[in-house]
């Protein structure tokens, strides 16, 4: 049986695809303008390549005025962006080799804590994290008698006297004290201290004349003789030794 098949000739096919895909805008020859006219390929593409620059240019600045308010938008909300250091400046003192040998020997009743100078302990720096945990240690002495804390003001406030009062108090072994030259503590915080030297044992001390009135000078004069009631480590020939070690005090 013979069947009857249409073969379309060459150029029915040509026209057959040429209706069904469009040509793409880079088959056409040449480009057209706006009005319809047709203008030069090299025309063409140079508005493309400035119409793109342009575009890369309002990008460009687009991004910048983001920057630039979001910027402003972070520092005006300093409560919320504020940078904080998370490193803590007395964890470096703390850690120095002379205040960790000191700390060690404090609360091993070393020898050399019968006298505390503190400052004859190579401590080239000392701050008020350092005197807070030489206090702290001074808890767990039991041999100290006489204390040397002058001339670090750097390090002595009104907090580290406070502290150093409630030492006092529960240690009635020390009886010597020297806190002159500590130009941070106030007038008020001094007269505290002159009103808790009755529950310490301290008999002989000594304070910077010129960092407190005469008046409470008289008042702390007449306490620590008060004191010297209580006990003879001032006086008694068995502890010469040490009170021949403590010098410049008042009488």
């Amino acid at each position: 049986m013979l069947i009857d098949t249409i073969i379309p000739s060459p150029n029915e096919k040509v026209a057959s695809d040429a209706t069904t895909t469009s040509p793409e805008p880079s088959e056409l020859e040449g480009s057209w303008n706006f009005d319809g006219d047709q203008i030069d390929q090299d025309e063409s593409s140079s508005s493309l390549k400035e119409l793109n620059s342009q575009k890369r240019r309002q990008t460009r600045k687009n991004s910048t005025a983001t920057t630039h308010t979001e910027l402003e938008s972070v520092l005006s909300d300093e409560s919320q962006y504020v940078r904080r250091s998370t490193r803590d400046p007395s964890q470096f003192y703390l850690s120095k080799g002379d205040v960790q040998k000191l700390l060690q020997k404090i609360v091993t009743n070393d020898e050399d804590t019968v006298i505390l100078k503190i400052k004859q302990h190579g401590l080239t720096d000392i701050n008020t994290a350092v005197l807070t945990e030489v206090i702290k240690a001074l808890h767990k002495n039991k041999i100290c008698q006489a204390l040397y804390l002058q001339n670090i003001s750097k390090a002595f406030h009104n907090e580290q006297l406070q502290l150093l009062m409630d030492l006092l108090e529960v240690k009635p072994l020390i009886w010597c004290l020297n806190i002159g030259e500590n130009y941070e503590i106030s007038t008020d915080m001094w007269k505290k201290f002159c009103k808790h030297l009755p529950l310490t044992n301290i008999t002989h001390i000594y304070i910077s004349e010129h960092v407190i009135p005469i008046e409470l000078k008289n008042e702390i004069r007449y306490q620590i003789r008060e004191n010297r009631k209580k006990h003879d480590k001032h006086c008694n020939i068995k502890n010469l030794s040490v009170i021949e070690r403590c010098t410049h005090m008042w009488w």
